[in-house]
């Protein structure tokens, strides 16, 4: 059959949309609801005819689709689209509509049937999800009472829980107001999820906390023992053997049934009379022995670790929330 054959003005008329063919893959559908639209279009010439079909709702375009179907054949096409508010005209165009044939040219053709139609559609919510659009609803929010009571009692249609004290309007005995109930339920539930869970993990953030400090505190003590023991060496090698006799010699004399201990009379020796550190390593030798002390002590150790945790405190606070207010204050001119 000639592709042309009772067209008139060169236009198809055996190919495009069959007449009125515009479906959804759900029905009824609402507010929110992602749904499919349908059509279908025929070829019953003998060439292949392809184009594309743009889908629009309210003349705006949601998509467009290319096809192409071989002679005698047809073809469902289709555009996701997702419901909102309102009147909805939902309508289906074919454009660069072409025909050929294998080994031949294309050639570009006017359709008769180059439309799908029109469907209309008011979209709704159905608020409580029944599938029951809320304008044929008695009980938008299924809260167990109809729309008519709740607008009687100043409750809220839309809403099953008005008062948000988690009781639905059809069993709460005051529905616009807070229930105590709710709180004391509430509050339990909070109180239960203080106990077994946040107290626990703060117990362990705080006992990681600490051990992690105590170890920063065992290392210090290393470490400030290892540079005194160091100066202490560096003195002791600087003392000729015959000058550390004579202070030995010059020590008050053992008495009998007493124990003498020389190492703290030789250690006194070096630094009250010896004389033998420089001013740098006497200077040094203090101040490891100052730290030594503290971190030896733990609740000196404490006290100071708490006094440099406030002083980050007191300065991250200048840094961010007074420089806020210093800015404010200048964005107001004052």
């Amino acid at each position: 059959m000639p592709i042309f054959a009772g067209a008139q003005g060169g236009v198809l008329e055996n190919a495009g949309f069959a007449p009125n063919t515009l479906w959804y893959s759900k029905e009824p559908f609402f507010v929110g609801d992602r749904v499919r639209i349908y059509s279908v279009l025929y070829n019953s010439t003998d060439k292949d005819f392809s184009g594309k079909v743009v889908f629009s709702d309210n003349k705006a375009t949601i998509g467009t689709v290319s096809f192409a179907i071989a002679n005698g054949r047809a073809q469902d096409v289709w555009i996701d689209w997702t419901a909102t508010a309102g009147v909805h005209v939902i309508t289906a165009e074919i454009i660069d509509a072409a025909v050929s044939s294998p080994g031949g040219g294309e050639l570009r053709v006017s359709l008769k049937n180059h439309s799908a139609g029109r469907s209309e559609r008011f979209i709704e919510e159905d608020t409580d999800g029944d599938r029951l659009g809320n304008s044929a609803d008695t009980d938008d929010d299924n809260d167990g009472l109809s729309d008519t009571e709740e607008a009687k009692i100043g409750t809220n249609p839309l809403l099953a829980d008005t008062d948000a004290d988690g009781i639905s309007d059809g069993e709460d005995s005051q529905p616009i107001v807070v229930s105590v109930q709710a709180h004391t339920k509430t509050d339990s539930r909070t109180e239960e999820t203080f106990r077994n869970t946040i107290v626990p993990a703060a117990t362990i953030a705080a006992a990681a906390a600490v051990d992690t400090i105590d170890a920063l505190r065992t290392r210090g003590v290393d470490y400030f023992t290892e540079k005194v023991a160091a100066i202490t060496s560096t003195a002791a090698s600087a003392v000729p053997t015959s000058r550390a006799a004579r202070m030995l010699s010059d020590s008050p004399p053992e008495v009998a049934g007493e124990k003498r201990d020389d190492a703290p009379l030789l250690t006194r020796s070096f630094y009250n009379q010896a004389n033998v550190l420089t001013p740098f390593q006497s200077l040094a030798f203090y101040g490891n022995s100052f730290f030594l002390f503290l971190f030896q002590s733990r609740s000196a150790f404490y006290v100071l670790a708490a006094l440099f945790f406030l002083l980050v405190v007191r300065w991250i606070f200048r840094r961010i929330f007074l420089r806020k207010r210093h800015l404010k204050r200048s964005r107001h001119g004052f």
